[in-house]
């Protein structure tokens, strides 16, 4: 059974919550591309304009932008635009010659979509990435709603050719602020268990300890509940990523199991 991650967006103009879920399925032996059983919404709810392509929830709606490099994507309140997506694809590869555990040989490979076809359940857009050693992937992400006006994202990611050079691979759902800040002062965490706010209350040799970093990797099954929040100061906007109904197995080991458990 693909795991589902679910993505929250909250954001809090004239005092209106929006409220945006995102699920990624991650990949498995028999990925869904181009095969849908996903119901249909109502055709409101899905607009195609010559400058765009929309979902429309409640109070919110997520576009797809063409652009010269392809489809991206944006989440919006009215007419403020809260986070995007200029490369929605993402995939990190990991090279053979890993040298070990903890130093590990990556490559991040990103692209916008090349298409984005309109379905009775709302949209979907494909990617196609290539490696430097000629792995190709396809990626074909499925946008609908839920009744609540919540919107879903359902991943799905193709194999087409694997490179012996290749060993690994990893797919990414990240978004960015129109703020573009690399200050970590400028927003507050919140991590179950690992970090709350900032690292004003953390011990020293804690994982979250020192924020001054490009990324962080925390095994969901070492916090509190499986979700990671960012909360952006000066908007008052929030990302929230979260696993959503999770059936994790961790063969019964304390703590999560080691890595690769």
């Amino acid at each position: 059974m693909p795991e589902k991650i679910g993505l929250t967006a909250k954001n809090t103009f004239w005092g209106i919550t929006i409220t945006l879920l995102l699920l990624l399925t991650a990949c498995d032996s028999t990925p869904m591309i181009g095969k849908s059983s996903l119901a249909a919404i109502p055709n409101e709810c899905i607009v195609e304009t010559q400058e765009e392509k929309r979902l429309i929830g409640n109070n919110h709606i997520l576009a797809f932008r063409k652009t010269a490099e392809g489809f991206q994507t944006i989440i919006r309140h009215a007419d403020h635009e809260m986070f995007y997506q200029q490369f929605p694809a993402r995939i990190t590869v990991r090279g053979n010659d890993t040298i070990s555990a903890g130093n590990y040989v990556e490559k991040e490979y990103v692209t916008a979509y090349q298409t984005v076809i309109q379905e009775k359940f709302g949209f979907r857009a494909i990617a196609e990435i290539q490696t430097e050693k000629s792995s190709t992937f396809i990626v074909e992400d499925k946008y609908t709603l839920l009744p609540e006006g919540i919107f879903v994202l359902f991943r799905d990611i193709k194999v087409v050719k694997a490179a012996p050079e290749d060993a690994g691979f990893a797919s990414i759902v990240s978004f960015t602020s129109p703020l573009h800040s690399s200050s970590h002062r400028d927003y507050e965490y919140f991590i179950p268990s690992i970090l709350y706010r900032n690292t004003s209350e953390t011990r020293e040799t804690a994982i979250a300890a020192d924020l001054n970093v490009d990324q962080m990797y925390v095994k969901e099954t070492r916090t509190g509940m499986p979700l990671a929040m960012i909360h952006e100061k000066s908007t008052r906007n929030t990302l929230t990523l979260m696993h959503y109904k999770p059936a994790i197995d961790v063969k019964e080991n304390p703590g999560g199991g080691l890595p690769g458990d």
